[in-house]
């Protein structure tokens, strides 16, 4: 083999490498969700991740069923308007249960967050201070995702 040919292959070798190191930094996920960004900003142990993912587990159940009960109960409320006159104490009724519902889903989420405190150790609790400060934009639905830097 000539020299010209060892660097030629070099050469593609280090083109290929470059191409896919390239391709990587380009395809990486561009956000991480809220229980990642829980997990790194309290600095959670194995232990602690493994609680954390069964809290998790638990209150999405419990949320969906709230969510489910609160989709069925607007249907019912926008049905009401098929009607020729519009059943103001029924409709009265269904807004109440509505109301219910979303607190029942604000708890929920008070619990979980308050589970989520009693599993931190006493030097993880600062960070959660921190991090109430933040919930409402963190689980916010419509939020923009939040971009990865590169360590």
């Amino acid at each position: 083999m000539t020299k010209q040919k060892i660097y030629i292959g070099i050469i593609i070798i280090l083109l290929l490498c470059n191409a896919w190191a390239l391709y990587k930094l380009n395809h990486r996920p561009l956000s991480i969700g809220p229980r990642d960004t829980i997990i790194e900003r309290l600095n959670f142990d194995i232990e602690q991740i493994s609680i954390y993912d069964t809290l998790i587990h638990g209150h999405r159940r419990q949320i969906r069923a709230q969510e489910k009960s609160l989709h069925e109960t607007k249907n019912s409320l926008y049905q009401l308007l098929k009607t020729d006159t519009l059943d103001r104490l029924q409709a009265a009724l269904l807004l109440e249960k509505i109301a219910q519902i979303q607190m029942n889903i604000e708890r929920i989420h008070i619990s979980h967050f308050n589970d989520i405190k009693n599993i931190c150790k006493p030097n993880q609790l600062p960070q959660y201070i921190k991090l109430v400060d933040e919930l409402a934009k963190l689980f916010n639905h419509k939020r923009k995702p939040e971009k990865k830097t590169l360590k």
